[in-house]
């Protein structure tokens, strides 16, 4: 179990759930997961696989997707596995084709996946490609699911989560500058993209 420092008790005020109005909220959506294989979104599928609800659980990984799938399954649960590298081309083109041939579309977008690198700028002279990728998963592959699926979301009173990280709220941090500045422009970029 993890204890928390006092710095970290600053940060990060205590919060709870409650299980009961999230599973009366996202009961009977469809909710498109990213990143969906570890970490925070893996978490968060078993949270949502909880609840009646068809869950879209996106990330390279097959493997894990189909392993995850089979436990929520247990539950009851209508869970749907897309592998994707969200950074290809084609890969998101059928992802995108397959959220539009949904029959109800999709009602909550979970920005989910990324890419963290952890790197001295020094280190990084050299490595224009860690910017140029974490850019490509931490921004550019959420931006263009938002902009292909505004409608199914307007269309069906839906929501978009973006899961970011606190570096983004803070000074910048050493060795973290491509992973920071990617996920700096997503939270702040994409807000914009939402309709008012």
């Amino acid at each position: 179990m993890h204890t928390y420092n006092l710095t970290e008790r600053l940060l990060f005020a205590s919060t709870s759930l409650n299980k009961m109005k999230l599973g009366n909220e996202m009961k009977g959506k469809t909710i498109l997961l990213t990143g969906a294989s570890s970490g925070i979104g893996e978490q968060v599928a078993y949270l949502l696989g909880e609840i009646d609800a068809h869950l879209i659980l996106v990330a390279r990984r097959e493997e894990k997707l189909l392993t995850i799938k089979k436990n929520i399954e247990k539950n009851g649960s209508r869970v749907s596995v897309f592998r994707a590298d969200l950074r290809n081309e084609q890969e998101m083109k059928e992802l995108l084709t397959f959220l539009h041939q949904l029959p109800g579309g999709v009602d909550v977008v979970v920005s989910n996946a990324g890419l963290s690198i952890n790197r001295s700028i020094s280190h990084s002279l050299d490595r224009y490609h860690d910017f140029t990728r974490t850019m490509a998963i931490n921004y550019f592959a959420p931006v263009q699911i938002l902009l292909s699926v505004i409608p199914l979301l307007e269309k069906n009173k839906g929501q978009v989560i973006n899961v970011s990280t606190v570096n983004a709220l803070l000074l910048p941090i050493p060795h973290w500058a491509a992973y920071q500045a990617s996920k700096s422009v997503f939270i702040f970029g994409s807000a914009r993209l939402l309709p008012s």
